[in-house]
């Protein structure tokens, strides 16, 4: 598929190469045209010379002689040859290039007075004219000059091949000036379309760089910043609506989880027990829901928003695995820590330790009884990795391109999960300037792996 730029580049090539080729057809028609009327009158004019010389020399009682036609001379023309025949066809003179060609009939010449071809003898051109000669009134005789074509032939090659020599190159600046000027025409459409690849919905407001100039351009500029800005309004207020919302929501959270404790002391009941544990389990799901959202509004609110200081990543993640061991206990899975050396670098530890949480947390939910959760710890050339790998379920690969988006779940999965632990992890190592992939295949377990690049 071809870009527009390329589209209007070739369009304009091919538009400036057929006016190129008509020009050049009407005006090389128009100099061959030029140069045979020019050939055409002189070779007239050295006729007329010759019909007044056997005009002349018959008022003289003698007939023209071979010296007589070689003494008639006309500048621009080269060689000339002249054959006389009388009303019969027999020449009376005649040079032997004119000899090779067929003559022409009494009564054609007179009734076109005068007729002009082009002979082709073997590979060269000559220019004939044929005219009747008048003597005391009387038409006597029939006249042909006939003159070599080389010379304008030469001519109209020298403009054929000055036409191959320029148009070519013509075409060749057009494409060079038709590229800058579309390029130059297209940068502020570049700019926007690079600023555009760069906005997410924390930077909407910036918009997309106006160019000067009341054009096309300036108004797809404009009419981008305005939808850029209410669609910047609109995460505004959904952002302000999920916090106070999460924050609204945790009092009577608090005081329904209070009432839930106290009334689980009072019930003996082994069903209305059993009831009021399902509740409350429902009930720390939607408390940490409303915490996650919370946390993640926080992290949405800036991208300065960490407690930056000296952290060591070793500590950190033998944290982690020993807070997360007795879940993964109680689950009969195994989890490992493996660390290779120490490891310091600048950041927030709090909320570097909730993403590897929720890491470790996923790996032990998604992963049979059994099975080991693998966490590693190494610096690489492109900088430090943090690697969680499980052997479990693993993720279908239509489901690994949304696995970081808020509220997304694997389908087929049971666990229960707020869909934000993911997003939360994402957002994170974004803020530490860093990158998380994943690899992963249904049925043979993920890997997560969070890369922190070095720092300068």
């Amino acid at each position: 598929m071809l870009t527009i730029r390329t589209r209007i580049i070739l369009t304009s090539i091919a538009v400036f190469a057929v006016a190129l080729a008509g020009v050049s057809i009407v005006v090389y028609r128009s100099y061959h045209a030029g140069a045979m009327a020019t050939l055409d009158a002189r070779m007239e004019s050295f006729a007329e010379r010759v019909t007044a010389e056997v005009e002349e020399q018959h008022d003289e009682g003698i007939f023209l002689t071979v010296a007589d036609l070689q003494a008639v001379h006309l500048d621009g023309l080269s060689r000339t040859a002249v054959r006389l025949t009388d009303s019969t066809g027999a020449a009376l003179y005649t040079d032997s290039l004119c000899a090779a060609m067929p003559t022409q009939p009494w009564r054609a010449v007179l009734e076109q007075t005068r007729i002009r071809e082009t002979v082709t003898l073997g590979e060269a051109e000559f220019r004939s004219l044929w005219m009747p000669v008048e003597v005391g009134d009387r038409l006597q005789y029939l006249l042909q000059v006939v003159t070599p074509l080389d010379e304008t032939n030469g001519d109209l090659a020298r403009l054929r091949g000055l036409f191959l020599l320029t148009i070519p190159v013509a075409l060749l600046l057009a494409a060079v000036a038709a590229y800058l000027i579309v390029g130059r025409a297209f940068r502020p459409i570049r700019e926007m379309i690079a600023m555009a690849k760069d906005t997410n919905e924390r930077n909407l407001g910036r918009g997309v760089p106006v160019p000067d100039g009341k054009d096309e351009v300036h108004d797809l500029a404009e009419t981008l910043n305005g939808m850029m800005e209410r669609l910047a309004a609109a995460f505004e207020g959904q952002k302000r609506f999920i916090a106070d919302a999460s924050h609204e929501i945790r009092t009577p959270l608090a005081i329904v989880q209070s009432e839930l404790d106290f009334l689980a002391r009072q019930v003996s009941d082994p069903q209305g027990l059993a009831a009021l544990r399902s509740s409350q389990d429902e009930l720390d799901r939607l408390k940490h829901l409303a915490e996650n959202l919370l946390f993640l509004e926080t992290l949405d609110a800036s991208d300065d928003v960490l407690n930056i200081r000296a952290m060591r990543l070793d500590e950190l993640l033998a944290e982690c695995v020993r807070r997360m061991r007795p879940l993964a206990e109680q689950r009969g899975i195994t989890l490992r820590l493996q660390i290779g050396s120490v490891v310091e670098r600048s950041g927030d530890a709090d909320r570097m330790e909730r993403a590897v949480v929720n890491l470790i947390d996923n790996a032990v939910k998604y992963s049979p009884p059994g099975s080991r959760v693998e966490v590693d710890l190494g610096e690489y050339p492109d900088g430090i990795h943090i690697a969680v790998r499980d052997n479990g379920i693993g993720i279908p690969p239509e489901e690994l391109d949304g696995v970081f988006e808020r509220f997304r779940r694997v389908a087929k999965n049971n666990e229960s999960g707020s869909g934000l632990g993911l997003a939360i992890v994402r957002r994170v190592v974004e803020l530490h300037g860093g990158t998380i992939r994943l690899e992963s295949a249904a049925g043979k377990g993920t890997t997560f792996i969070i890369v922190l690049p070095p720092e300068r």
